[in-house]
C-alpha cells in the first residue's frame, strides 16, 4: 500500500525519502493536451468564417493593406485573431512592434484585452473609442507591413520569426 509524505512523521520520511517521493511522483499527473473550454474559446469554424472574411476583403491575400483589413476587422473583429496567426505572433508581441513603428502607445495589455473581447464579440470593433480604434489600426497596419516585407536578412546564427513557408517571401513571394 502506498503511503505518501503526510501520511507518516517526518523521521520515516527522512529514513526513506525516495520511496516517498516516488509516491509523490507517480500520482502527478499533466493534462497540457486537455484544455478549459471557456467563453473565450475560438471553434475551427469561427476561425475559418474569420479567415474567409479577411481572405475576401484582401482579394484572396493579394491586397492586404490596411483599409482592406479594418474593413474585414469591422466585418468581423475575429480577423485579428487570424492575422495572429498568420504572423505567430502574441498580443503583446504585436503591441511592441506597433508601438516601435507608429509612435502611438498600444499597451501589451490593451493588446491582450482586445484580443479576448474579439474572442467573445465579433462585432468588437464597432463599440470600441476612438483611441482603441487607432491602437487597433496601428496593429493591423504593422501587421500588413511586416506580412508584405517578408524576412529580411539574417545572421547565420540567428532565425527570423516570420521565416516559415507562408510568410517568408512577403506578399509578393
Amino acid at each position: 500500500m502506498t503511503r505518501y509524505p503526510f501520511e507518516v512523521p517526518y523521521t520515516e520520511i527522512e529514513a526513506d525519502a525516495d520511496t516517498f517521493i516516488d509516491a509523490v511522483c507517480g500520482t502527478l499527473q499533466s493534462s497540457f493536451l486537455l484544455l478549459p473550454r471557456g467563453p473565450g474559446f475560438v471553434t475551427y469554424q469561427e476561425f475559418q468564417q474569420a479567415y474567409e472574411v479577411l481572405k475576401r476583403h484582401t482579394a484572396g491575400f493579394t491586397a492586404v493593406g490596411s483599409s482592406n483589413v479594418m474593413n474585414a476587422l469591422r466585418e468581423d473583429a475575429l480577423v485579428f485573431i487570424v492575422l495572429r496567426a498568420i504572423l505567430g505572433f502574441t498580443p503583446p508581441e504585436l503591441a511592441y512592434l506597433a508601438s516601435q513603428q507608429s509612435g502611438l502607445a498600444v499597451s501589451q495589455g490593451f493588446a491582450r484585452s482586445f484580443d479576448r473581447q474579439v474572442r467573445i464579440k465579433r462585432q468588437a470593433l464597432h463599440s470600441a473609442s476612438s483611441l482603441s480604434r487607432k491602437r487597433v489600426a496601428a496593429m493591423v497596419a504593422t501587421a500588413c507591413r511586416l506580412l508584405d516585407e517578408g524576412v529580411e536578412e539574417t545572421a547565420p546564427d540567428m532565425i527570423h520569426r516570420l521565416d516559415k513557408a507562408d510568410t517568408h517571401s512577403g506578399l509578393v513571394g
